[in-house]
Order: structure tokens, then sequence, then C-alpha cells
């Protein structure tokens, strides 16, 4: 009877090098979970006076930079009350931040965007709430003189159009 045949000698190392590989892997994914999932966001909660076009999971910028998003929306009270969900561990929120409504991207969705005030306002704990009197007036895209330059082109273009035919 023959002896069993020896496995190749660089097997071990490559399995070894896989799991540890696999494992890495692991727990990259699970610090991510950990950090995306909403019960690692603090939440904040803002009272604004009217809020048109805001919807739950909309997003929360900080400076122009996605922070969070928007957790709940309740109008029970009369008023907007809407609940922040603030992902990033580097954002500290004062009670004079300003809070704006903005358009962003081609279909106008809101985004709450948070602009520090003082530096020497009181900082919000997780909870707080910060009542926001009135919203800025949001600036005007970049872009909507262009579109309303390109929207007056395409009249023009379609009224030459019937005219010559």
């Amino acid at each position: 009877m023959t002896p069993p045949p020896e496995p190749p000698r660089g097997m071990p190392t490559r399995l070894l090098l896989t799991l540890l590989t696999a494992l890495a892997l692991v727990a990259a994914i699970a610090v991510a979970s950990v950090r995306m999932h909403p019960s690692a966001r603090r939440r904040v909660v803002i009272v604004l006076p009217t809020a048109p076009g805001l919807r739950e999971g909309g997003p929360v910028t900080y400076l122009g930079v996605a922070a969070g998003q928007v957790e709940r929306i309740d109008l029970s009270t009369g008023r907007v009350v809407v609940t922040l969900g603030i992902a990033r561990s580097d954002v500290v929120l004062r009670a004079g931040d300003v809070v704006r409504l903005r358009t962003a991207g081609l279909l106008g969705d809101r985004v709450v965007d948070i602009t520090p005030g003082p530096a020497s306002a009181r900082a919000l704990a997780a909870g707080d709430t910060l009542v926001v009197r009135s919203l800025p007036a949001e600036p005007p895209a970049a872009d909507s003189a262009a579109v309303r330059e390109l929207m007056r082109a395409f009249e023009r273009r379609d009224s030459a159009t019937r005219v010559a035919h």
C-alpha cells in the first residue's frame, strides 16, 4: 500500500493569506456599516417656519459637505419639526448656526444646509433643538440664467419652424 500524497507545501500559506484577507474585508464592512447605521447618528431637532419640498431621507450638508440626512418631519404641532441624523463626528452644531433649505440636482431635491454661526455659541448636544425663526433666501442657482436662455432659444427655434411650414 502506498502512503497518501503529501499536500503541496505552499498551500497552508495561501490558505492563511486568503483567510486573513477575508477577515480584514469582513472587519472593514462591519466598521463601515456601524458608521452609516442610523443608530450611530447624533439626532438634532430643528424647528422651521416652513419647509417647502423637504422630505424624509433628504440630505443634510454642513459647509456644503454631506453630513447626514433628514430622519423625520413632524407637522403635528403646527410647526415643521425636523429631526436630523448627523453621521459625521467632526460636525459641531451650535445654537447660532444658520440653517437654510437649498435646491440641488436636476429634479430640485431640497437639502438642509447648515453654515456655522459664531464659535462662541453653545454647542448642541444630541437631542437638542435649534429653532430657526426665518430661513435665508436661497441664492439663485448659478445655472438658472443659462437654463432660461436655453429655453428661449428652443422657443425661438420652435416658432421659426412653425412659420417655415
